[in-house]
Parts: C-alpha cells; structure tokens; sequence
C-alpha cells in the first residue's frame, strides 16, 4: 500500500539554471517571508573504513539558514551540526541532512507568522529522488519525516521546496554547509555522542558551544584526525 506523497516542489534544474536561486540565496539579506536552508553531509570514504558510520568514525551533517530579523551584520548564519552513528552511506547521509533541514523549517515557522516558503537547497540529486518516491518508500524512517515536516508547514500556508544546488561552484551557503558537516566528525563529543553503537540510524546534534570548545582544542578533540 501507498503511502503519502512529499508535499512540496522537487526540483532538479540543469546545472547553470540550478546555481543562479542558491547564489541569490547565499548573498541576499533574511527575510520574514522566505527562508533558505543550505544542507550537507559528509561520510568517510577512506580505505579501510567500511560499513556504517560508528562512534571512532562518525557521519556528520550540517545545515545553514540566515534567520529573521538579521541582528548580527558580520555574520548573518545560524547553523546546526550533527554526527550520524550507524548511518549507512552518504547517501542516507545527505537524505539526514535534508529531512533536518525540512524539519529545522518546521520549528521556525512557529516564530515566523508572516513565513510563506521554505526552500532546502541540497547538493545530493538522489536525496530531491528519493523524496520523489516518498509514497513508494513510505516505510522508510527519514522519508516519513520529511513528508511529516513538509504536511506540517503546508498545513500553515508554507510553500516547501528541496532544490539541487550544485557543489563546490563557491556558492557560500553550500560551501559552509559542507565544511561545517565536514568538520562535525573530526571531534569526539563523548558527553553527546554515545560510546556504544546503535542498532539503527541516530542523529547527535552537537551545540555550538561545544563545537568552539573544541576548536580551541579542549580535552574532548580525538587525537587522531579523522578523514
């Protein structure tokens, strides 16, 4: 039996087309009515590390909007970062980072009264696919949180969108995404992050506080890099 669709635009454009919205996106000021969310993941591929993400070696994943009202004029991002244990592929990775995008959206559109559209921008094709065959794939965990965030803010007169924003092309929103989800997996947050790993998909979400801890390398940093 089906399930429900995907309530919203998926779109896919041809690559030049595809760049020109998240540019707009990246360099343009918040607003009150539209917000943009830039996702990404990231999940080693280095030799000898297979299998699912793991505790030593986490998937990480990164979202990035400009929020409303704009208070901070040097740097006008808020982000969230997360490390993904017995995360699959990249792949589900990317499909995490979309549905945390959808559902980030969700939570500020209860501060936004005046919100009329949310677009995800994700640089993962086979994410806006999967979520194309949302009624196909309705047992999937992530596909059904996607579709609940999508009916939730359509149900308070949102337009959603997930659009492919192409990759490394410099656009900023997409660039700080992918470092940030990049950067999320080189830590070890032992008191977020459990030591033991789970029998399914499970999404840590790191606060900033701790992401700058470890940047001034505190105690919780791994001695080893990870790739």
């Amino acid at each position: 039996m089906a399930g429900p669709e995907f309530e919203g635009d998926l779109l896919i454009l041809p690559h030049r087309e595809a760049c020109i919205l998240p540019t707009i996106a990246s360099n343009g000021p918040p607003s009150p009515f539209n917000i943009d969310i830039f996702t990404d993941a990231s999940f080693s591929m280095t030799k000898g590390c297979q299998g699912s993400s793991k505790p030593s070696n986490p998937a990480g994943v990164a979202v990035f909007w400009k929020p409303w009202p704009g208070l901070l004029v040097r740097d006008p991002w808020h982000s969230r970062a997360f490390q993904l244990l017995a995360c699959r592929d990249s792949r589900e990775a990317e499909l995490f980072a979309v549905v945390t995008g959808l559902e980030t959206a969700a939570l500020l559109a209860h501060l936004m009264p005046e919100l009329r559209r949310v677009t995800v921008f994700t640089d993962c094709q086979d994410s806006i696919h999967t979520l194309m065959a949302a009624a196909a794939k309705a047992s999937d965990p992530l596909v059904k949180r996607a579709v609940a965030a999508s009916v939730e803010l359509v149900a308070r007169g949102v337009r959603v969108l997930v659009r492919w924003c192409p990759g490394h092309v410099a656009i900023e929103g997409n660039e700080k995404a992918n470092g940030l989800a990049r950067e999320v997996r080189y830590y070890n947050f032992r008191h977020l992050v459990p030591k033991e790993q789970p029998d399914s998909l499970a999404g840590y979400e790191i606060p900033e506080e701790y992401l700058e801890r470890a940047r001034r390398g505190d105690w919780w940093k791994d001695d080893t890099l990870r790739q």
